[in-house]
């Protein structure tokens, strides 16, 4: 199979297996669906089943003579970078003193319009109330990238972490996935049940929690007092139409879901957990509905040493996955690298089949972005990864983050930063 989809040779796995055979000092372990796992670097395959190479070129372009050959969107010798373009300043979803928080977008072929749907925080408050003041909102656009403008809200607070999909191709229901449940007796203008804030930004207030110091440069942080800490809280609502109304109603064990349905009805659920800050991948066949029951157990993916921006002494971690399947019916993942505290750079996991996942060495993207005007911007955070796909090639378009431009506990007020990435053929309109 590999041999057919990727170009591996047979010189390819001689050449893995003396490397590994001379490198033991190289092999470390990771617990992957409760069994120990051996790896190579990043590189992982079960104990207990035939030890076989990485897929050449991270499963992001073929091998041929020797050289991957990558695909458009990624970059590098081994294919492991996004190969992202310039950033106009107005896409995304951005308002001046309103911040939100990531969410994606998809192409709706009866509207012929772009909707995205995004986590915003209600009474001018930041990044800090994403617990209580978060709800996720439906805006348009006529590009992929944006700018995307406020519709309606989709669901009030305290509704969380939007990820948009269509189940069964161009023909099924609206599924939006997200995190917390709603509080319908939390509706606008007054939404009683948030914090008041102004001008996107959360104020400062006293003895913040965690075993944070109160004081990073002389400024006071934001206290996390009044954050909903509650994991495991997936919920699905389901909708006919993009504009809604959205039903709801089921609560599923997966933190930060992100789902990738099959046309014929089957689908791979990435989630956060159960370990905390550890991404998992189960499936459903799709014959008892679009919210499961999937496999048991989740398949848990680790990679240990990533070479990220500042790497955690207490050992790495990743959070806010979202999963897609490529042309070659490859899985891939992004998440959100994790130390002891949050980091700018994304991960990325990949695999064949969904059972066996490997994570490409560097990561394939960092918190500086180039915008089209020049300007290159360092981002305090960039995570909640999301991804949309050409509505015609299939082929990455458009990566969604929520970013702050500033140290968060100076200024927590953030926007969702959009991000064009290479194709063979572009977007209409892009």
């Amino acid at each position: 199979d590999f041999v057919n989809k990727f170009g591996v040779t047979e010189d390819y796995i001689e050449k893995f297996n003396t490397l590994t055979q001379k490198m033991p000092h190289a092999l470390s372990h990771v617990r992957r669906g409760g069994s120990v796992c051996s790896t190579f670097l990043l590189w992982a395959t079960c104990s207990g089943a035939t030890q076989s190479p990485p897929p050449p070129c991270n499963l992001n372009g073929v091998l041929q003579n020797g050289v991957c050959v990558c695909d458009a969107a990624w970059d590098g010798p081994e294919c492991a970078t996004l190969a992202v373009l310039p950033a106009p300043k107005n896409g995304g979803y951005r308002q001046e003193h309103t911040s939100s928080w990531g969410g994606n977008a998809i192409y709706d072929s009866d509207t012929k319009v772009y909707h995205g749907f995004f986590s915003e925080f209600v009474h001018n408050c930041g990044l800090w109330t994403w617990g209580t003041n978060s709800r996720i909102i439906h805006s348009t656009s006529t590009t992929a990238i944006g700018p995307y403008v406020f519709y309606d809200e989709a669901l009030p607070p305290q509704a969380h972490n939007a990820h948009i999909v269509r189940a069964n191709g161009s023909f099924g229901k609206f599924l939006l996935w997200h995190i917390h449940e709603p509080n319908h007796s939390c509706i606008g203008p007054e939404y009683s049940c948030a914090r008041k804030c102004s001008n996107g930004s959360t104020p400062h207030t006293p003895a913040p929690t965690h075993g944070l110091s109160p004081m990073i440069g002389g400024v006071q942080m934001r206290q996390r007092r009044d954050m909903n800490w509650t994991h495991n809280s997936g919920q699905l609502h389901v909708a006919d139409a993009v504009s809604g109304p959205w039903l709801g109603g089921y609560a599923g064990n997966c933190n930060n879901p992100s789902l990738w349905y099959n046309e014929d009805g089957s689908s791979a659920r990435a989630c956060e957990g159960p370990g905390h800050y550890q991404p998992g991948v189960d499936f459903s066949n799709g014959t008892q509905g679009y919210e499961g029951p999937f496999s048991v157990p989740r398949i848990n993916i680790t990679c240990l040493g990533l070479n990220v921006t500042s790497p955690s002494p207490n050992g790495f971690h990743s959070e806010d996955p979202v999963i897609w399947k490529d042309s070659r019916g490859a899985y891939h993942m992004l998440s959100h690298a994790m130390g002891p505290w949050s980091m700018p750079d994304g991960v990325h996991a990949f695999s064949p089949d969904g059972n066996n996942w490997w994570c490409t060495p560097t990561p394939p993207y960092n918190g500086t972005v180039v915008y089209d005007d020049g300007d290159v911007v360092n981002f305090g955070k960039r995570e909640r990864p999301k991804v949309l796909l050409d509505p015609v090639t299939h082929e990455l378009a458009v990566l969604f983050n929520g970013v702050t431009p500033q140290d968060e506990h100076v200024d927590d007020y953030s926007f969702t930063l959009a991000v064009p990435i290479r194709q063979t053929k572009h977007l209409t309109n892009v």
